[in-house]
């Protein structure tokens, strides 16, 4: 009887963390690497804004700089952005994908401007996020 049990209690198990979780795992290696900010892809309508990111391969309009992202597997990221007189200014994050209220979102933690985001969409290419959630 007690046997009976065990193999119960384990099935359980098994069948919550492959069906009542999402594997964020998933995510976690397709961010990896260097992504810039798409600004002539970026949306605001209704107060919703949608950012999307390329990897640096894409063929970009011409622009002078562009906000890059880059993600380490141990939660470390690197924001590069526009520094005095143009010079481009690296500042070191920490990154997380978490699920939320039946969303999948990233956080981005770092000293300029720190955010949490839903994922729309992330493919190996391009990432669509909407930004400024509560």
């Amino acid at each position: 009887m007690l046997k009976k049990i065990i193999k119960l209690l384990i099935i359980g198990l098994l069948f919550q963390g492959c069906c009542g979780q999402k594997n964020l795992g998933v995510y976690n290696d397709v961010i990896l690497g260097e992504w810039k900010v798409s600004r002539e892809e970026n949306t605001n309508s209704n107060g919703v804004e949608l950012e999307v990111w390329r990897r640096p391969s894409y063929s970009f309009p011409p622009s002078r700089f562009r906000k890059k992202y880059t993600f380490y597997a141990d939660n470390t990221l690197y924001y590069t952005r526009p520094g005095a007189n143009d010079k481009p200014q690296v500042i070191r994050g920490k990154w997380e994908i978490i699920s939320k209220k039946g969303s999948d979102l990233i956080k981005i933690e770092e000293e300029s401007s720190p955010f949490v985001a839903e994922i729309v969409s992330l493919t190996s290419e391009k990432v669509v996020l909407k930004k400024h959630i509560e």
